[in-house]
């Protein structure tokens, strides 16, 4: 969860990583106007999301190639 410092129109005080990413992706929350710290932590997690990661789990370990 995280503090809603960033909306001014939405209600919510707090808003969850999957709130904040589908209001991005719907162009309802500007990148911009999103906290850094808030920003990277949700994609983060998009990008897990992305490559199929459990929460927790170790992203596979690249072998050189």
């Amino acid at each position: 969860m995280f503090e809603n410092t960033f909306a001014p129109t939405c209600k919510h005080k707090t808003l969850t990583a999957d709130q904040i990413i589908c209001g991005m992706r719907f162009g309802v929350f500007q990148t911009d106007s999103i906290p850094a710290d808030v920003r990277e932590a949700v994609q983060e997690i998009d990008r897990r999301r992305a490559a199929g990661l459990a929460p927790g789990e170790a992203p596979p370990e690249e072998t050189p190639g």
